[in-house]
């Protein structure tokens, strides 16, 4: 449990640190909720580690019995991110992201099917996200692709602390390369991502929105319509 805490809370002090974290070589998932998440529990153990993860990653939670069960409920109405050390640990927590409730946003480079096994000799107990009550297997069918890449540099300039972070936490997601500078009281964001990487959404809805928001920041997007 310890080793789980230390992990979740290095991976979450990625909004609040500086650009030589953001430069780091990891890989992210962006996360959020849209709604409050309840989830229930037989086991106590289970609740508890369940709850201490989504602490560490930032959601507001509450838990209380109801009929022999540990009631949860949670949300993380912002864009917030944990990042790892390899693609298959982001794959993990993809999955058990996307069971608990979240909506995520991470992305693939061309190639990442070839990488997913490669890594286990890099693999720690503090990297991998709590096991257990998944649901994610009975949306995978539903999900839908983009594919996208920055042809060019781009300079964003969040107003709000609030729009910068999330802006930060999204665009790791994605797969970005991200350079802070701050000057003049204010903190701009460079982001690069020449090459072409693919992300994954839970319905044609949500590709469609996101297919929007890629756009209007100087992305260009492929669509593909077909389902997994």
């Amino acid at each position: 449990m310890r080793m789980l805490a230390n992990l979740l809370s290095i991976a979450t002090a990625a909004l609040f640190l500086g650009s030589s974290f953001l430069l780091a070589k990891d890989v992210s998932v962006a996360y959020k909720t849209k709604k409050t998440v309840t989830q229930s529990f037989r086991e106590a153990a289970e609740a508890e580690k369940h709850l201490q993860a989504l602490k560490k990653l930032g959601c507001k939670v509450s838990s209380q019995q109801a009929e022999g069960s540990i009631v949860i409920q949670y949300e993380c109405p912002k864009w917030r991110v944990v990042s790892v050390s390899s693609e298959k640990l982001a794959h993990q927590w993809e999955k058990w992201l996307r069971g608990a409730g979240f909506d995520i946003v991470h992305g693939h480079s061309e190639d990442h099917e070839d990488s997913h096994g490669h890594h286990a000799h890099s693999e720690k107990e503090r990297d991998v996200p709590p096991k257990g009550h998944s649901h994610d297997d009975q949306h995978a069918h539903e999900q839908e692709e983009l594919q996208y890449r920055l042809p060019r540099q781009v300079t964003l300039h969040p107003k709000q602390e609030g729009e910068y972070q999330e802006l930060i936490a999204i665009l790791k997601g994605l797969g970005c390369t991200i350079d802070i500078d701050s000057h003049d009281g204010h903190t701009d964001i460079i982001v690069q991502g020449k090459s072409w990487r693919h992300a994954e959404f839970s319905s044609h809805q949500s590709a469609r929105e996101w297919e929007k928001w890629l756009k209007g920041f100087g992305f260009e997007v492929k669509h593909s319509h077909d389902h997994h």
